[in-house]
This record gives structure tokens, C-alpha cells and sequence, in this order.
């Protein structure tokens, strides 16, 4: 009996912690603000170039928490990949990597590129302007 609670104490308290679906990662990093103070955010330790299609890969946070994502959270890490030849981001969800976000109010199809100063811009921007340094695989 003694056992049992213990184990029931132990998943109650520890289970959301020892069971969670989204690593925190590790080392984040924060973009220069844009002119409102609004910062993107990406794990240093996640980024890599994709040598095979010189896509970057890397875990973006536009929340200041970054942590891990509940169930059904609106904000928390989430996986992204960019193209530095084409300027654009894609994301992943639940059904796999998104197109690219050329649509909407982040992307000017007039100039082909994201609105300045938005998050989208600002990862790319990130992420491109360092990609010879970016480990390989």
C-alpha cells in the first residue's frame, strides 16, 4: 500500500517533468531588438546546416520563457528550417514541414522577402548571417 502511494506521489509530481514530449533547449539567444523591442529567440546548441540541401535548421522561441510546450500550449519552441537562397522559414507541425511563409502579413510579395522587423525576418536574418559558421551534418 505504502508503495503504491509512493509511486502515485512520484508520477503525480515528477510525471509532467519525466514524461514531457519537448526537451528545453539549452542555450538560447536573443536577436538584437527591432525598433518596438520585439526579440526572436534560438538555441545556439540546435542550429545546424543541412550539407546535402543548405537548408539551416534550428529551435526558435518567440516567447521569453522557452520552455517546454504543453499539450495544447500556444507558445513554446518550435522547429524551424531556412533557406538563405530564397530568404524564407518553414516550420514544423503536425503534419510535417510546412511551405515556406510567403504568405500573410510577415511576407511582402511586392519585395519577396518578410516585412522588416517582424520574427520571421529577424530568424532568417539570424540564421543566414551566420551560416558558414553553423556545424555541418
Amino acid at each position: 500500500m505504502a508503495k503504491s502511494l509512493l509511486i502515485v506521489f512520484v508520477l503525480s509530481v515528477l510525471g509532467p517533468t519525466l514524461f514531457s514530449t519537448n526537451a528545453i533547449a539549452g542555450h538560447w539567444v536573443k536577436t538584437t531588438p527591432n525598433s518596438t523591442g520585439m526579440t526572436t529567440m534560438y538555441d545556439a546548441e540546435s542550429v545546424y546546416l543541412e550539407s546535402a540541401t543548405g537548408l539551416v535548421y534550428v529551435t526558435t522561441c518567440d516567447d521569453d520563457a522557452c520552455v517546454a510546450r504543453a499539450p495544447g500550449a500556444l507558445f513554446g519552441p518550435t522547429q524551424a528550417r531556412v533557406d538563405c537562397a530564397a530568404r524564407s522559414i518553414s516550420y514544423l507541425g503536425k503534419r510535417g514541414w510546412g511551405a515556406p511563409a510567403h504568405e500573410g502579413k510577415e511576407y511582402s510579395t511586392n519585395d519577396n522577402e518578410y516585412q522588416p522587423e517582424t520574427s520571421a525576418a529577424m530568424t532568417v536574418e539570424a540564421m543566414c548571417s551566420q551560416k558558414d559558421s553553423w556545424p555541418s551534418r
